[in-house]
């Protein structure tokens, strides 16, 4: 008799299990991490502003650069933060972008963007978010 109790609570515990890892893997990717030792500059011409849909949070900002032969993918970050920050990248801005890239991908994620003589910060020196305080995932 106490073997057929156990049945129900053990089929409920598995079944509970599974939901809570359903719901977990909802998040989605992560985002990639910052690698201080990939940086490089890059400068060119702005060909397109991309907002990407965020999950939990804000939309991010991205922009395609043109720089000679090469197109990038730069992150910038959410597009509050960035628009907060001062930076509102048109198609045809001429930028330099300073940010972990990956030649494979062609992809950077922006520490730094400069526009005529104004810079926008938009990680510290360690690739930290400054939009997220000093918090990381």
């Amino acid at each position: 008799m106490e073997r057929i109790r156990r049945i129900p609570i053990m089929a409920l515990a598995a079944a509970a299990l599974l939901a809570s890892s359903l719901v977990f893997a909802q998040r989605g990717p992560r985002a990639p991490r910052y690698d201080v030792s990939k940086e490089k500059t890059v400068s060119g011409t702005v060909e397109a502003v991309v907002e990407v849909p965020g999950g939990r949070r804000d939309s991010g900002l991205h922009v395609t650069l043109a720089a000679g032969e090469e197109k990038w993918d730069v992150a910038l970050g959410p597009k509050d933060f960035a628009r907060s920050a001062g930076l509102e990248p048109a198609k045809g801005d001429a930028i330099e972008v300073t940010g972990a890239a990956d030649p494979a991908t062609r992809t950077i994620i922006a520490r730094e963007v400069k526009k005529g003589d104004k810079t926008c910060r938009l990680r510290d020196e360690h690739g930290v978010p400054l939009w997220s305080r000093g918090r990381t995932r």
